[in-house]
């Protein structure tokens, strides 16, 4: 499946084993939306809503996830077999299981009360986001700024979050940083930035 869908509604629907490639979502609310056994390529949402959605085994490459809500959702098994990058997006309350999320970054989105379980996120990139409240235990080696590393570790981020930032800040990899991942996702489209990331669109 290929095109562009635009303003598209649908209440608890349910998707399953769909292969999206150069497909755009705008303005679409897939609340409640059941989503198992697919793959993304070079797929982006922008502006969607999807609250409560229950998404299961999907592989994402190439994929941008825009000023987009996914609070409530629960999100188990995906896979990030390319770039991914979620920007200015809700993930408040969200539960995130089993994930594999290393080629990931996020950008200024909230992660507040967000519950991880399990999972693969060394290398992810949660520089610029709140992660006031998160809970799990899974974080290891992710790649934070200075300023979200809290006076005490024992205030503010788990001590399994400050310990892994700690040793993993001074050796991230920048291949895996947002601004790299932008341009990857950007050149494959052959689209240019068009200023919407001031802080990734100057390379």
């Amino acid at each position: 499946m290929d095109g562009r869908v635009v303003g598209l509604a649908t209440g608890h629907a349910r998707w399953s084993g769909l292969r999206l490639h150069s497909v755009e979502f705008s303005d679409c609310d897939l609340s409640g939306l059941h989503w198992t056994g697919s793959a993304l390529s070079r797929v982006t949402f922008t502006d969607c809503k999807l609250m409560a959605p229950v998404i299961e085994d999907l592989a994402l490459e190439d994929v941008l996830f825009e000023r987009c809500r996914f609070e409530y959702a629960t999100l188990t098994s995906l896979r990030t077999t390319g770039p991914v990058i979620v920007s200015s997006c809700s993930l408040r309350e969200a539960t995130v299981t089993s994930c594999d999320v290393t080629r990931a970054a996020f950008n200024e989105c909230d992660l507040c009360l967000t519950t991880v379980e399990g999972g693969v996120w060394g290398r992810c990139d949660l520089r610029g986001n709140d992660l006031t409240g998160i809970r799990g235990a899974s974080l290891k080696k992710v790649i934070l700024d200075r300023s979200q590393l809290p006076a005490s570790p024992m205030h503010s981020l788990p001590t399994w979050v400050w310990s892994s930032a700690k040793t993993w800040r001074a050796r991230a990899d920048p291949g895996a940083c947002l601004e790299a991942v932008v341009r990857r996702v950007r050149r494959h489209w052959g689209r240019p930035c068009g200023g919407r990331h001031p802080r990734v669109c100057s390379g």
